[in-house]
């Protein structure tokens, strides 16, 4: 995914580990990259962590009864999120019979996931201890972005699990941060698309119940104001 974790497999430079501590700052942060490579019918995990120990690689070749697993984990994990999203957007998060009749329930799904990923994650010698108490950040492809790891039981004692697109981009993104240090951080970007899909135009509605209350913390463009150009999309990113 990123600089850092190949360097993990290169001399150990003075740069490196300044990259390192950085990152894992006061010993409170880690760094867990997965990567499903389809073509090689593997997955690949990467950790860093604040010290030389923390930084492992490990490489899970799938048999073909656990390729077919994992596909029926990404397509129950994609068929229950579009009746969340429709649950949310369309219903206004009311009860949905579409989820009361579901085939899977979401604990099912979790559950899925455990047992396929526990081995996994054990041949990358992760365990409670690594995460407890620490700032988990998780680096996912496009093709497992969708899966509900921050409900793994591993992570249920870590002190938060949240997500960036990789180190490098987390890495800019905090030096840029302390180089405004003692500013503000800014409000939170939210761009609702203008097309919107959904019957009865919903997916303002949804967004008015979920923010609401917090809405000094928020700017952006919705439905009724104009379509977002390429530099308003990427100011918004840049916000969160």
């Amino acid at each position: 995914h990123s600089l850092p974790f190949k360097a993990a497999a290169e001399p150990y430079t003075k740069e490196w580990k300044l990259i390192r501590n950085k990152l894992c700052e006061g010993n409170e942060r880690i760094f867990l990259s997965v990567t499903h490579c389809g073509t090689e019918h593997a997955i690949y995990l990467s950790l860093l962590g604040p010290s030389p120990n923390d930084v492992r690689v490990y490489q899970k070749l799938l048999t073909e009864d656990a390729q077919n697993k994992l596909l029926k984990l990404k397509t129950r994990v994609l068929k229950w999120s579009k009746i969340l999203n429709r649950t949310v957007c369309v219903h206004g998060n009311d009860e949905c019979e579409e989820i009361e009749h579901c085939e899977v329930s979401f604990e099912e799904i979790l559950e899925e996931m455990h047992l396929f990923f526990l081995p996994i994650l054990d041949g990358l010698s992760l365990c409670d201890e690594d995460v407890k108490g620490k700032h988990v950040v998780l680096i996912t492809d496009r093709s497992l972005f969708g899966l509900y790891w921050e409900n793994l039981p591993l992570f249920s004692e870590a002190k938060s699990v949240s997500r960036s697109f990789s180190t490098c981009f987390f890495f800019h993104r905090l030096m840029s941060h302390e180089e405004n240090k003692g500013g503000s951080l800014g409000k939170l970007g939210y761009i609702i698309d203008p097309e919107d899909p959904t019957d009865e135009k919903r997916l303002m509605h949804a967004f008015n119940k979920v923010t609401e209350g917090t809405r000094d913390n928020w700017h952006g463009l919705t439905p009724q104001d104009h379509p977002p150009s390429c530099g308003e999309w990427q100011q918004g990113i840049e916000s969160n």
